[in-house]
C-alpha cells in the first residue's frame, strides 16, 4: 500500500478524466481512508481541516475554484460542526467548491442548514450538476427558497459544485443535505 498522500494526484487525475470508478478502486487499494458513500463532508468539517493546514484533502471530497472575488472561510458552530462562510465580491455568479458524488441518478431536494442561525438566501447559492468534471453553472434556485431541485444523470462520475451569485453580502451556510424526491 502507497498511502492517501501518494496516492491523491493519482486518484484526482483518473477524476479529472472522468474515470471514477478507477479513481475509488485506486484509493480503496492505497488507502485506509474510505471512500464516502454519496455525498461527502456535508458538514464541511474535512473542508474546515484542510482550509486551516492548507492541504488538498481528499480527491473525494470539496475541491476550491480559486477566485479572486470569492472569500470562502469555515466558522465554527455551536454545535461543534463548521458552517461555510461565503461572499462572492464579482460581477458574475462563480463556482466556490465541487466534489464528485456517488449517488443514484434522480432529483435530489438539495437543503442547507442555517451556519448563523438565519435562512440562506434562497438564489444566491445555487448547485450545479454535470457529467464531464467541469463546474456546470447552473439554474438559479427558486428565489427566497433555502432549497433547489438537482437532478443527478445517469453518468460514470457526477461532479457537484456549488455557485455564488454575487451582492447581498455574506452567506454562512450549515450542513448540506440531498434528499431524493420521490
Amino acid at each position: 500500500r502507497l498511502g492517501c498522500s501518494e496516492i491523491a494526484p493519482g486518484a484526482r487525475a483518473l477524476l479529472g478524466r472522468g474515470l471514477g470508478r478507477e479513481a475509488r478502486q485506486l484509493w480503496r487499494a492505497h488507502c485506509d481512508t474510505p471512500v464516502a458513500a454519496g455525498l461527502a463532508d456535508a458538514d464541511w468539517s474535512a473542508l474546515a481541516l484542510t482550509l486551516k493546514d492548507g492541504t488538498t484533502g481528499s480527491p473525494f471530497g470539496w475541491m476550491r475554484h480559486p477566485s479572486a472575488d470569492i472569500a470562502l472561510s469555515a466558522v465554527p458552530q455551536a454545535d461543534g460542526g463548521f458552517g461555510l462562510h461565503l461572499v462572492n465580491n464579482g460581477m458574475a455568479s462563480a463556482p466556490v467548491l465541487s466534489q464528485p458524488v456517488s449517488l443514484a441518478p434522480g432529483r435530489y431536494r438539495a437543503r442547507f442548514g442555517s451556519g448563523d442561525g438565519t435562512a440562506p438566501e434562497g438564489g444566491r447559492v445555487m448547485l450545479g450538476v454535470s457529467c464531464d468534471g467541469t463546474a456546470r453553472r447552473p439554474d438559479p434556485a427558486p428565489n427566497g427558497m433555502g432549497w433547489q431541485i438537482v437532478t443527478l444523470p445517469a453518468c460514470a462520475n457526477p461532479l457537484l459544485s456549488l455557485w455564488l451569485a454575487p451582492g447581498g453580502g455574506a452567506v454562512t451556510l450549515g450542513q448540506l443535505r440531498l434528499d431524493p424526491v420521490r
